[in-house]
């Protein structure tokens, strides 16, 4: 009995089966017949698509390493041709990965269709970036002056020639003096003091401080110090120049960019100053002018008797 009912449940197994298979196999052989035509396709455009991927990879290594060339290049001609180049493999890179794109899409592959597009989105975002560098390139360097001056600055029209040393008389109620100035250490300081000898701003002023064995100061319009031409002139701090007898340098407050029109004389050497005031001269002639000066009875460091500049001017050049 129960062998007969073993054998019966096989048997209707079998006809279940074989009718499964009656009516499962021409939709099987369907199918298979379409993926058999679709194979070859697909086969080519997956090959297609990491050719195209793999050349995508290999411009985008070519962008970056021209880019990096293009940077460091030292010669403007070569980050031109650098850039150019850097240029040209992201264009290429980006094509590669929209013609492997186009492959996939036509053959309908929704995974190949998304590493085509993360490929060609790589290759978008890496070409504009890379673009850039060319384009700076391509401008022309501008030249920028070695001494920048202030646009506002009432003294920027005032120029020198290169390693030029114009000199200026100081005539004063105890006698003259030559000084020779160097706009090549402190272009600034000098073109500010032109201007205003050229204005006549410091004829008939005082020299206001005397200081023996220190310093004589000058060019305060108000005599007491505290005045100023009404603007201020940034440091330029030499680290070679020394403050020696005769050397001109600028008088400041505590703001290192706080010059005006106040000077002063060294009397002797003052090592203490150096770096910190701006040497812009030195006396050339009549140095013992200076120590006339410097004789001049004083208190509190303002001489008793004023010791004026009567004019200041320019020495016209021989």
């Amino acid at each position: 009995m129960r062998i007969t009912q073993c054998w019966t449940r096989m048997t209707v197994s079998a006809a279940v089966l074989a009718l499964g298979i009656a009516v499962l196999l021409p939709g099987y052989a369907a199918a298979q017949e379409g993926q058999a035509a679709d194979t070859t396709k697909k086969e080519a455009a997956m090959k297609a698509m990491e050719a195209a991927a793999d050349s995508a990879r290999k411009a985008a290594e070519q962008v970056a390493a021209r880019a990096k060339a293009a940077e460091t290049a030292p010669d403007p001609a070569q980050k031109v041709s650098d850039s150019a180049a850097a240029a040209g493999a992201a264009k290429a890179a980006g094509e590669t990965a929209v013609d492997s794109a186009k492959v996939l899409e036509a053959v309908g592959d929704a995974a190949g269709k998304s590493v085509a597009d993360t490929t060609a989105k790589a290759a978008s975002e890496v070409k504009p970036a890379d673009t850039k560098p060319a384009e700076a390139a391509a401008r022309p360097v501008e030249a920028k002056p070695e001494e920048p001056v202030d646009p506002t600055a009432p003294y920027k029209n005032v120029t020198f020639a290169k390693g030029e040393k114009p000199r200026i008389v100081m005539e004063t109620s105890m006698g003259n003096m030559v000084i020779e100035l160097w706009p090549d250490v402190a272009p600034k300081h000098c073109q500010s003091f032109v201007y205003l000898i050229n204005k006549g701003f410091y004829d008939s002023l005082t020299f206001h401080r005397i200081v023996p064995g220190f310093v004589i100061q000058g060019g305060d319009p108000q005599g007491t110090g505290m005045g100023g031409p009404g603007y201020m002139v940034p440091g330029e701090f030499s680290t070679t120049l020394k403050h020696e007898e005769g050397m001109l340098s600028m008088a400041r407050s505590q703001d290192p960019n706080s010059a005006g029109s106040q000077f002063f004389i060294c009397l002797a050497n003052t090592p203490h100053l150096d770096g910190k005031y701006t040497i812009f001269g030195k006396v050339v002639e009549g140095l013992e002018v200076i120590h006339k000066i410097e004789k001049t009875p004083a208190q509190r460091e303002r001489p008793v008797t004023p010791v004026h500049m009567t004019k200041v001017y320019m020495q016209p050049k021989s």
